[in-house]
Parts: structure tokens; C-alpha cells; sequence
């Protein structure tokens, strides 16, 4: 982060070609927070961190410009000697924590939870994934797991739900006036979902690929 006269005023941790989470760099849209890959910055008070002692971030985004969501694999790689005296690394979870939620809706101001659940649609590749869609005119933002269906996140207070692939209908042509469509890539496969923005559990989808 720079000043107006190019000085340096924070540095924080990007995602690099190797890892990291699925956190591109955001500015809230009242312009008064900045998600970086670790932390969320706020004019007059200090730095809201996103790490969480016995978890690796996977991925956060903003939600609207008062709450973003953040998402957690739960563990840590440890080493491992293997058979031929090399080292590997594996990522080691009690049966606690992967019942625990990982995913949190904090307040921007004060990081306060607004709400947690627990979400297993992330995946990690070069890095890690939260395939996700925001739909402002139904105030819903869409997670993608896809071996059960899609996660419906509230912008504003509120439970998320689960939607399954059992309750959503295959889309069949043509594209209804109020649906909009996106595409999300799963770790094995891409899909396009169809969702009415007056209602945003009614949503239709097709699987593009394997």
C-alpha cells in the first residue's frame, strides 16, 4: 500500500505461483477497508487479521463493505519421513476441528462473527480455490461444493443455507428474464447455474465438463 507520494505504507503477503489463499487483493465499496491475502485494513484502527491458530486460510472475499467471508482448512502440514528417509509434508486435522465450522461472516469493524458454518467446497491446487459468485440484487452469495450442491451465504444477517443438486432442475433453454448465469469450476468439474434474482433458492444448472 502506497501513499499518494509513493511511499510505502504496508506491506502484506500476496499469493505466490506455489499457494496461497484465494484472496485476491479488494477494496470495500464504500472505500473504507482493504482486503489483502492475510489481513483486512481500516483508516484510524489497527489491522483485522485473518489467520486462526490451528488453520490455513483458503480463501476470503467481501460480502458487502461492512462483513467478508472468510474460509478455513483446518490443520497443518507436518513432516513426515517416508520409507526412504525423505521428507513429505501432510496435512494433519483433529476429529474436532474438521467438525468444527471454518467458515466465518466477520464484521469488518470489529471482526466479530456474524455467523459460521461448516463448508468443504475449497480445494487446493496451486494454491487454494472457494469457488464463489456474489448476486447483489438477490443481497446472496453463491459457494460452490460439488459433490453436494451450492451454499447460499446472505449479504446481509442471516443463516446460510445448502442447496442440493437434488432440489435445483436441470437447465433446459431457454434463460428466463430474471435469471442470471454464471459459471463456477469445481475441483473435477465445471458447472453454470441459472439463478432467478427474485428468488435465489430457485436456481437451474448445468455441468459444462469433467
Amino acid at each position: 500500500m502506497l501513499d499518494l507520494a509513493g511511499q510505502v505504507l504496508r506491506l502484506s503477503e500476496g499469493r505466490s505461483l506455489s499457494g496461497g489463499a484465494d484472496c485476491e487483493p479488494a477494496l470495500a465499496s464504500n472505500g473504507r477497508a482493504v482486503l489483502t491475502n492475510t489481513e483486512v485494513l481500516r483508516p484510524g484502527l489497527p489491522p483485522l487479521r485473518l489467520a486462526r491458530p490451528g488453520a490455513d486460510l483458503a480463501g476470503a472475499f467481501f460480502l458487502t463493505d461492512t462483513t467478508v467471508l472468510a474460509v478455513y482448512d483446518p490443520g497443518k502440514n507436518r513432516p513426515v519421513r517416508l520409507p526412504d528417509g525423505l521428507v513429505n509434508y501432510e496435512r494433519r486435522a483433529t476429529p474436532q476441528q474438521l467438525q468444527a465450522p471454518n467458515a466465518f461472516v466477520l464484521r469488518v469493524r470489529n471482526g466479530q462473527p456474524v455467523s459460521s458454518f461448516r463448508y468443504r467446497g475449497y480445494y487446493e491446487g496451486m494454491g487454494y480455490s472457494v469457488p464463489h459468485f456474489s448476486l447483489p440484487a438477490a443481497h446472496i452469495s453463491y459457494l460452490l461444493d460439488e459433490k453436494h450442491g451450492l451454499y447460499l451465504v446472505p449479504m446481509a444477517a442471516g443463516a446460510p443455507t445448502v442447496l442440493k443438486f437434488a432440489e435445483m432442475p436441470r437447465f433446459v433453454p431457454p434463460q428466463i428474464a430474471q435469471e442470471v448465469r454464471f459459471e463456477m469450476q469445481g475441483e473435477d468439474a465445471q458447472f453454470a447455474f441459472y439463478a432467478d434474482t427474485l428468488n435465489p433458492r430457485r436456481v437451474r444448472y448445468q455441468r459444462l465438463q469433467d
